[in-house]
């Protein structure tokens, strides 16, 4: 059916027209949805993987910006434990983020023991800041550091 038929008919009669008769724009609306769809999500993907392009194109070697702030995160949460020396930081249990402002913050867990020797797992919170340059170390500040019970 051509689209100027299909404008004369009645509600009622549209209603009546079988899917494989409707004009063509409409057999393809849903295929046009679809497109979009899958384009926003590779939109997305892009955009998630140009932030690490800007930050190689900044200089900065996120591995090693990363391997930086876990030393001296872990060494700040040292310092909040009954039983430093105890003291185990899951990989899976670590999260890293970093900011626009030269700041990296941690969130994650410590296995320790505590006053009784008992081993626990306790939740932190550590804001670390670089003045420089990042990979060395005497060039962070921590901010924050917290235990969260």
């Amino acid at each position: 059916m051509k689209i100027n038929e299909f404008v004369k008919l009645t509600k009622e009669e549209r209603k009546k027209v079988p899917f494989k008769q409707l004009p063509w724009p409409n057999k393809y609306i849903p295929i046009f949805v679809i497109l979009l769809i899958v384009i926003s999500i590779g939109q997305c993907i892009h955009e998630s993987g140009s932030s690490a392009k800007a930050e190689k194109a900044k200089g900065i070697d996120t591995l090693t910006l990363e391997i930086t702030a876990k030393v001296l995160n872990e060494s700040a949460v040292k310092q909040l434990l009954k039983s430093p020396s105890s003291a185990e930081f899951p990989a899976e249990e670590q999260k890293y983020w970093m900011l626009a402002d030269s700041t990296v913050v941690v969130k994650g867990a410590v296995d320790a023991q505590n006053t009784f020797g008992a081993m626990l797992r306790t939740t932190f919170y550590t804001k670390l800041k670089w003045n420089g340059d990042y990979k060395d170390p005497s060039n962070w500040t921590v901010i924050e550091s917290h235990l969260e019970e």
